[in-house]
């Protein structure tokens, strides 16, 4: 009788090549804690700095401790790659995220996050502090991505530009708070004192006590632009001071605007 051969090799092949796939697909998450100086595989072993694990080749998920986390580097936290930011207890105010004083008297050009890759998030922190003289978005720079249970707030413009808290070209900005972002110049050329967008959407999200001269809460640029069910209240400027539409057919859906004035621009 003929016997037959069998060859295992395909079913080797398609085995290893399933298992790299399903390795690949896990998380490699690092800790970061203020002060830490390990590796950043546990919370006991944290790594010291954002920077330090965005630096990382694998990694997907940044975990932040609780505290507040300096930008060490003269320069924006960028996110280009699939990468998760996200504080340690679920509420933004337990995790701070921001620039160094020094930096503001220095006059840094630098926004505090930017992010480019549609799957780049930050969630559950709070950004503040960001500075800036020329540009835009000074604590958050939203080309992709999401912004996710945040806190964005104190950010502060001292020329010409927008966003003090978000300048967003896309992405999604969600069930976030946006506070007591400025820009300090009174001029037509800087509006935006929340959230400037040129595209993307802002969703289920308070923004209050924004000072910018025109849209102090949320100035839109672009016709892509989608505002939904946000409460924006209690923001100051000289024109428009809750939402000011500049160019396009931005769809605004189920907002409370009120109590925003223009008594005066300070």
């Amino acid at each position: 009788m003929k016997q037959t051969k069998f060859s295992f090799m395909p079913a080797i092949v398609a085995i290893s090549v399933a298992l790299c796939a399903a390795l690949s697909s896990f998380a490699t998450e690092y800790f970061v804690s203020p002060g830490g100086k390990g590796d950043g595989s546990s919370w006991e072993s944290p790594l010291g700095t954002i920077e330090a694990a965005l630096v990382k080749s694998d990694v997907t998920v940044v975990n932040l401790d609780v505290g507040t986390h300096e930008i060490s580097l003269q320069k924006t936290l960028q996110i280009d790659r699939a990468i998760t930011i996200k504080g340690r207890t679920g509420d933004p105010k337990d995790v701070t995220v921001r620039r160094p004083a020094a930096d503001t008297v220095a006059k840094k050009n630098y926004s505090n996050f930017t992010l480019n890759h549609a799957g780049a998030t930050i969630r559950d922190i709070t950004v503040s502090d960001g500075f800036l003289t020329t540009g835009n978005g000074c604590n958050v720079y939203l080309n992709n991505g999401l912004v996710d249970h945040c806190i964005i707030s104190e950010g502060n413009h001292g020329g010409q530009g927008g966003g003090a808290g978000v300048y967003m070209t896309g992405g999604r900005v969600t069930r976030s708070v946006v506070r007591n972002n400025k820009i300090s110049t009174s001029s037509a050329y800087y509006h935006g004192g929340g959230v400037e967008a040129t595209g993307g959407q802002v969703d289920n999200c308070l923004i209050v006590g924004n000072v910018a001269y025109q849209g102090a809460g949320v100035y839109v640029n672009g016709k892509d632009v989608k505002v939904l069910n946000c409460t924006i209240v209690g923001n100051n400027g000289s024109e428009y001071p809750g939402v000011y539409r500049n160019s396009g057919s931005p769809q605004i859906y189920n907002c409370v605007i009120a109590d925003n004035t223009t008594t005066a621009y300070k």
